[in-house]
């Protein structure tokens, strides 16, 4: 879909959010394999390769939605974050109503499918 520049400001806040909540996401995963080490000092060789692990998935994943993306790829970019929960329609609240109910039926097409 072909986005109009207002269009593309607004989502690429929107994306900037979605890149936010996963970079969160990944420090709530790997405090999570700390505090079970903390609780239950076992092997730190397992623990370390556990957050290694989650750490390099998180960076993989946000890499493919985020590296190189450029204003064209927006719309699928978004469509992306709402499809995997990253984003909610709360937050399509600062697009315009055709724009947010558009882009909302193409998400729940998405997740039909």
């Amino acid at each position: 879909m072909e986005l109009t520049k207002p269009q593309r400001k607004k989502v690429r806040i929107l994306l900037d959010l979605g890149l936010q909540r996963m970079y969160e996401q990944a420090l709530k995963d790997t405090f999570e394999i700390c505090e079970k080490f903390n609780e239950k000092p076992d092997n730190p060789h397992d623990s370390y390769m556990k957050m290694y692990k989650t750490v390099t998935e998180y960076d993989k994943n946000i890499g493919r939605r985020f590296d190189g993306l450029s204003g064209s790829h927006y719309f699928n970019a978004l469509l992306g974050l709402l499809t995997d929960e990253i984003l909610t329609y709360d937050d399509l609240k600062d697009l315009d109503s055709e724009f947010r109910e558009r882009t909302w039926a193409t998400v729940q097409f998405l997740k039909d499918r």
